[in-house]
């Protein structure tokens, strides 16, 4: 950088008249502290910056991500997610593809058992549910219910999960009512407190 100088007839060209100058060629800082003489031209400054901005091709955050009162959109190739918090209610939205909720074992995404539990799909109104689902006073409190896709058992009211319960016997002696008091007393649908 060269300047006009800090007087008009024996101006020094390597300093800048506060009244006002005219620079001409680049303005070099040496680091991001200017304090020394301009010989080394640093980007210091630059890279201090750069530092604080996330790469649009990728970034990794240490802290707390706000994005305050606006939708935030993931998007993928025909189909993307929708977080959206600026509606009547908490919607969590996706378009394109059916919508699989499911976690793994290990550490990170991608690592250990990949478990899906939920499928909700894009081209009609089903749901469906893999695995076993317990119904819980709380979370990770007393299981009230079970129904356990996997097994093909349900259990109610705490009791121990059977499978589907066959009837037998007579209904005219009665031994047909006596064994589907038993089936239900198994599933947990009732207690059989009946007598002979």
């Amino acid at each position: 950088m060269t300047a006009t100088g800090y007087t008009s007839t024996t101006g020094d060209p390597r300093k800048v008249d506060i009244a006002g100058d005219t620079m001409t060629g680049d303005l070099v800082l040496p680091d991001s502290s200017p304090d020394t003489a301009t010989s080394a031209a640093s980007k210091g400054y630059v890279d201090g910056l750069v530092a604080l901005l996330a790469a649009l091709t990728g970034a990794t955050f240490t802290g707390v991500v706000t994005i305050d009162d606006t939708d935030f959109v993931i998007l993928g190739t025909g189909k993307g997610f929708r977080f959206r918090p600026t509606g009547s209610a908490l919607d969590l939205e996706a378009a394109g593809a059916d919508f699989l909720i499911s976690n793994w074992s290990g550490d990170e995404v991608g690592e250990g058992t990949q478990r899906s539990y939920f499928r909700l799909s894009a081209d009609a109104q089903n749901v469906q549910i893999a695995g076993k689902v317990e119904f819980a006073a709380g979370l990770y409190g007393a299981v009230r219910h079970v129904l356990d896709g996997a097994a093909n058992t349900v259990g109610f009211h705490g009791a121990t999960p059977v499978a589907q319960q066959t009837v037998t016997g007579s209904r005219t002696d009665g031994t047909a009512l006596a064994s589907l008091l038993t089936a239900l007393d198994a599933l947990g649908l009732i207690v059989d407190g009946s007598s002979a």
